[in-house]
């Protein structure tokens, strides 16, 4: 309490009672895709592939570090790998971890970790670049390397528990019942994230008369 020594006006200002509430993302996606170990990934900016030394059956020489044993001319100079032109073999980005949730934070992330656009990684990447291109801002991308493995995806969804920050949950282009299940099951257990389910594009609606026209309100 402090001691007021002379006349005068003080102001004290107390912290109220109730605390305001704090704002949290509600629009942070959980998204399960298929992106195989071998995908093509982009070259890093400025990084380039150095000639290593193998032994009979191919395998690199180790070091000490563990690390393989990079050729050098006779300046110490670590000798580069050409391409058939004569140009650096620039060095690729690695693929993300399988089986565990990354944070993507925008689209030229996403490729650094999970590819481009091509044949073999079009589903998710188009879901991701459109997670993007619509606005959003955060989102955990979790891959398998085969489709296979989300045939019941319950085990994958379960990576997701531990990310409190998830509100939204989808895996793009999963149109079987027993994927959208396990989807359901796993927001309803959490109960603080939204499913999303991709419907079967061959289905026809059951009573067509039931669809109402969505019209913008006056």
């Amino acid at each position: 309490m402090p001691q007021y020594l002379s006349p005068g006006v003080y102001v004290e200002e107390v912290p109220p009672a109730s605390q305001p509430i704090a704002g949290v993302a509600t629009s942070v996606a959980g998204l399960i895709g298929v992106v195989a170990d071998n995908v093509k990934m982009p070259p890093q900016p400025g990084k380039f592939q150095f000639q290593i030394q193998t032994n009979d059956d191919g395998t690199p020489v180790l070091d000490d570090n563990n690390q393989p044993v990079i050729l050098r001319d006779d300046n110490g100079r670590p000798l580069l790998v050409l391409d058939d032109s004569g140009n650096p073999v620039p060095e690729l980005y690695p693929v993300a971890e399988a089986n565990k949730p990354h944070l993507v934070t925008s689209w030229e992330e996403f490729k650094t970790k999970f590819g481009d656009f091509h044949e073999g990684n079009k589903t998710i990447a188009h879901a991701v670049y459109g997670f993007f291109f619509n606005g959003g801002s955060r989102c955990y991308v979790l891959r398998v390397a085969a489709a296979s493995e989300i045939t019941n995806p319950a085990e994958e969804l379960e990576k997701f528990e531990a990310v409190d920050e998830i509100t939204i949950v989808a895996i793009p282009g999963a149109i079987s019942q027993t994927q959208h299940t396990a989807i359901i099951a796993h927001c309803a257990k959490m109960a603080d994230r939204v499913a999303i389910l991709d419907g079967d594009s061959a289905q026809e609606p059951s009573n067509i008369s039931g669809i109402r026209p969505v019209g913008r309100s006056k």
